[in-house]
């Protein structure tokens, strides 16, 4: 209805019907946000928080490829899946093969380092391949010692690794299918995806690598300067 300056009077109420569902659903979300961020902040240091921070870290690397061509796309979820499948059964079921040893030590070193920052104490001396240890370090520090976390680094950079062979092989080839076998392979390879799930540094080298090998090939197609840096 118009008053008699031609002024619709039932505007108003129609903007605010139309807003009041929209903030009712945002105090719920602010207040479910922070009765499970207070829940998981009170559980430093143990399973919880590190299946809490699987959950948002799996949520977030999916909404990344939601652009990205269907099946590769899939192909990539699966060797997601594959990885933190692995890493949840190497943590709460039974060790992967060549866990022990070398992967013992980086992650007690990490926890050295954590406990030194920590305490305000001198961290221990690291350099060569112990230099990954402070990787794990660095996630110790902001969520206590939680391997199942240190292993979810891994298993993003295993994943991010299927990602950049298919943009690399689309990047050579021209063509989605060679491309796509290519992202099959790299998926279901089994050591890549074994180090994925363990503490080790294969898995940070092999992502580095291929991004490396990545923004080269950019550079030879494209000839920005910015490329032949990132490699």
């Amino acid at each position: 209805m118009a008053d008699s300056c031609g002024i619709d009077t039932r505007t108003p109420d129609r903007f605010t019907n139309r807003t009041e569902p929209n903030i009712a659903l945002l105090f719920a979300t602010i207040c479910v946000s922070g009765l499970v961020t207070g829940s998981v902040a009170t559980a430093r240091g143990t399973d919880l928080l590190g299946l809490f921070i699987l959950l948002v870290g799996s949520a977030i690397f999916l909404l990344l490829l939601r652009n990205l061509d269907s099946r590769a796309r899939n192909l990539i979820i699966l060797a997601f899946l594959l990885r933190a499948g692995l890493a949840i059964t190497h943590t709460y079921v039974m060790p992967l093969p060549d866990s022990g040893a070398d992967a013992l030590t980086f992650e007690r070193l990490g926890w050295q380092t954590a406990e030194a920052w920590l305490d305000g104490e001198i961290a221990p001396s690291l350099s060569g391949p112990y230099l990954y240890s402070l990787l794990i370090g660095v996630l110790y520090y902001l969520f206590g010692r939680i391997p199942l976390v240190a292993q979810f680094a891994n298993v993003l950079f295993g994943s991010f690794t299927v990602y950049l062979t298919w943009r690399l092989a689309l990047l050579i080839s021209k063509s989605r299918r060679p491309a796509l076998i290519a992202t099959l392979i790299a998926a279901l390879f089994p050591t890549l995806n074994l180090y994925s799930a363990i503490t080790m540094r294969e898995s940070a080298i092999v992502f580095f690598t291929a991004l490396s090998i990545y923004c080269f090939f950019l550079w030879l197609q494209r000839g920005r300067l910015s490329r032949m840096f990132g490699a």
